[in-house]
């Protein structure tokens, strides 16, 4: 894919093309002005499953086709260049956003056709109530008494405070917890008095109706307009209103499509609105953009330091992941300074970040209290979660006295002893054998470092792997020295274990220069293509991409939908419609968005018989005919109606899809059901009423030029593939 193609964004909020226009005239004396045959439904499919994962017979109903992008939005002005989007001497800025599970950090560096330093990256640091390279990433939608902003470092005491919330990114598996969740919310639902005086002083939680991407939105929509101010104040307030602009979205090593598309939704949704020339977006891994900065930071302090064929580890050690990267320096020029280095292995995390640390905590708590003391602490509160990871007035108090503990732990002193104030408006009466003094939780050394276990060993779990996957690879490779950096390498409990543990393989251990930015500096390097490739630029998906299909009827979800009751006495809802990739979602070149679904037909075998008549003639007797009867094999189809979407909100039902015909491109798949291979038919019913469940599997796959559905089943394809191209006209509809 070209550098110069554009991932369109939203439109510009209001509040934003007002302030657009008020700089354009500000500005005006500065800058020049801008130049210029099987019906569709018959037989709907039945779901039984969905996943994700990792990787020709048909009728087409061409009503139109669906553009990948929109052309290009000139932006031209007497300091751009708007003949290439990536010309290496035109103007450009490139912005990083380095969200975190605990804290999140922006950098930016403008590029104005001469050579970039690392210290021209610069890292936004004025976030309400601290001057911090990064913002905790927490947000309270709870009544501010005083005034306070609710994220950040700015979020009143007495605040329901909404933590982790990058976790809930990826989706579940665990059952168990989805129903905990569902449980609760109902729970708090009921516990709910809608009326105007709890809406008044804001008694009723906002966050039970919103998902982890409308909570990760609103928060990143408050740390775009700091970083709008802040380029402001930096660059000149015509700046990020003129100038193109190419942002750099990090994520952790082992992160879902789902998660980096929620992702990539809320960046895109919140920076977009304030950034309108936001031009390219792409996505860079923690762990890549983490040694980027740290190995180039470290040669520039030391320039004799590292030699041709040096190999290194970079763990980047955050709050959610802990993310690990292989560097060998390929090539080195003294004279200028300059090396190059090449990945080698395989990048590798782990989620064991600091904040399993806490977690650690937080289950010491409810060993120590009574069930009825730590549920006020660290429980949901009387109205639930909502499924999100939330601190109650007292949680946040008693968390807040934990972190000195946490960050000064170095694991040396065996006769620590550490207090942990609680809340003493809950009147927690002293208990001796469970370490409560005093209205304080005493925690010895042995206690803070049983809460260290899991995220220390599994760290070090991780870079054993990796040290033995490059000592064993062809060639051989000796790591050389280990590079800590992140948020959780300014741990010197973390730092001593793993110096301890590398020490004994004759490996280095230090900490990377500027450890806690090193992320959001990297993914600047990496946009600039400072002395490493760029990444490739990110299309947007135009469409949403699914199948009509019918679903388990639910009173309170179809009511008004049409229904059918099959052979099980199963009621079904239908025309339905399921969708797989949503419009907007991320595509990346060379990785096609893939998916799965499971669906199955119920046949009977008398559909897969017809009676015939046949008449055959004896060569003594031509004129007498003999009349038989038998049976023969009928072709059985059922159909798949493939569906891609333009309109801003997709319907739930096929019949809404139909108001809108303009907006969708429909494609019929006709089933073979005698291709299904014998592993795929299950047999119900007696021998006076038998039936087949034929089970087939519909996979979408969306790449940057087209939609490709196809239809298997055990492996033989009993439909498609059918292909939508992409990059079409929708005026021609």
């Amino acid at each position: 894919m070209n550098y110069d193609e554009v991932v369109d964004l939203p439109a510009p909020h209001a509040r934003v093309a007002a302030r657009r226009a008020r700089l354009k005239e500000e500005t005006k004396k500065d800058f020049a002005a801008p130049t210029a045959a099987s019906t569709a439904g018959n037989s709907s499919p039945t779901t039984l499953t969905a996943a994700t994962p990792g990787s020709p017979t048909g009728t087409a109903l061409d009503l139109g086709s669906v553009p990948l992008a929109r052309p290009a939005i000139p932006r031209v002005s007497a300091v751009i260049r708007s003949d290439s989007a990536d010309d290496e001497s035109a103007a450009r800025i490139v912005m990083a956003i380095d969200y975190g599970t605990t804290f999140t950090g922006v950098a930016y560096a403008q590029s104005v056709g001469r050579p970039i330093d690392l210290n021209d990256i610069h890292v936004v640091q004025n976030w309400p109530g601290a001057s911090e390279v990064k913002v905790p990433s927490q947000i309270s939608y709870s009544n501010s008494k005083n005034r306070l902003l609710q994220y950040g470092y700015s979020i009143d005491d007495d605040s329901e405070v909404l933590s982790k919330t990058k976790l809930e990114l990826q989706e579940s598996r665990d059952r168990g917890r989805e129903l905990t969740t569902f449980t609760q919310t109902l729970h708090g639902l009921a516990s709910l008095r809608l009326n105007d005086a709890n809406a008044i002083a804001g008694r009723i939680p906002r966050h039970l109706a919103k998902t982890a991407e409308d909570i990760v939105q609103d928060y990143l929509e408050r740390i775009a307009d700091v970083t709008y101010d802040d380029m402001i104040n930096t660059l000149g307030r015509a700046v990020p209103e003129q100038i193109p602009i190419d942002l750099v979205i990090t994520h952790p090593a082992k992160w879902s499509e789902e998660a980096l598309n929620k992702t990539y939704r809320a960046a895109i949704s919140s920076f977009g609105d304030r950034f309108p020339t936001i031009r390219n977006v792409s996505f860079v891994s923690e762990p890549e953009a983490c040694a980027h900065y740290t190995l180039r930071a470290a040669q520039k302090m030391d320039h004799a330091r590292f030699r041709k064929g040096d190999c290194f580890i970079v763990v980047d050690a955050g709050g959610g992941t802990v993310d690990l990267a292989s560097f060998q320096i390929s090539d080195i020029d003294f004279a200028k300074n300059k090396f190059m280095m090449k990945p080698v292995g395989h990048i590798s995390g782990f989620a064991c970040g600091s904040t399993y640390v806490d977690e650690g905590f937080i289950k010491t708590l409810k060993r120590r209290l009574d069930p009825a003391d730590s549920e006020k602490i660290v429980g949901t509160g009387m109205y639930g979660d909502g499924g999100h990871f939330v601190w109650t007035k007292d949680g946040m108090e008693v968390f807040k006295a934990f972190l000195p503990v946490k960050h000064g732990f170095t694991g040396t002193n065996t006769n620590l002893a550490e207090a942990v104030p609680l809340p003493r408006g809950m009147n927690i009466q002293d208990r001796a054998d469970r370490g409560i003094h005093d209205g304080n939780l005493e925690l010895t050394a042995e206690d803070i470092r049983e809460m260290f276990s899991f995220s220390v060993d599994k760290t070090l779990a991780l870079i054993g792997a990796q040290i033995s996957s490059l000592d064993n690879a062809t060639p051989r490779r000796k790591v050389k020295s280990i590079f800590l950096s992140g948020g959780f390498a300014r741990s010197e409990y973390l730092f001593s274990r793993v110096a301890d543990f590398a020490g004994q393989q004759g490996i280095n251990v230090e900490k990377g220069l500027d450890c806690w930015c090193a992320v959001s500096k990297g993914a600047v390097m990496k946009g600039l293509g400072l002395l490493t490739e760029k990444p490739t630029n990110i299309t947007r998906s135009p469409c949403y991409y699914g199948v009509k299909t019918r679903q388990l009827y639910s009173g309170w979800r179809n009511t008004g939908d049409n229904f059918e009751i099959d052979s099980l006495g199963v009621k079904w809802a239908t025309d339905q419609v399921k969708w797989f990739v949503r419009k907007d979602d991320a595509i990346q070149p060379g990785k096609d968005r893939v998916t799965t679904y499971n669906c199955h037909w119920l046949l009977r075998p008398s559909d897969f018989t017809t009676a015939t008549s046949s008449f055959s003639f004896s060569s003594r007797k031509r004129n007498n005919a003999a009349h038989s009867s038998s049976t023969a094999e009928t072709k059985v189809y059922r159909d798949i109606v493939f569906v891609a979407s333009h309109e801003s909100d997709a319907p739930r039902r096929f019949k809404e899809l139909n108001k809108a015909l303009d907006e969708a491109k429909i494609v019929i798949l006709h089933c073979n059901m005698n291709k299904v291979p014998a592993s795929n038919q299950v047999e119900y019913g007696d021998k006076n009423d038998r039936y087949m469940k034929y089970s087939v599997q519909v996979e979408v796959r969306v790449s940057t030029t087209e939609a490709k559905v196809t239809v298997t089943s055990g492996g033989v394809v009993v439909a498609g593939p059918e292909t939508l191209p992409l990059k079409t006209d929708l005026k021609k509809l």
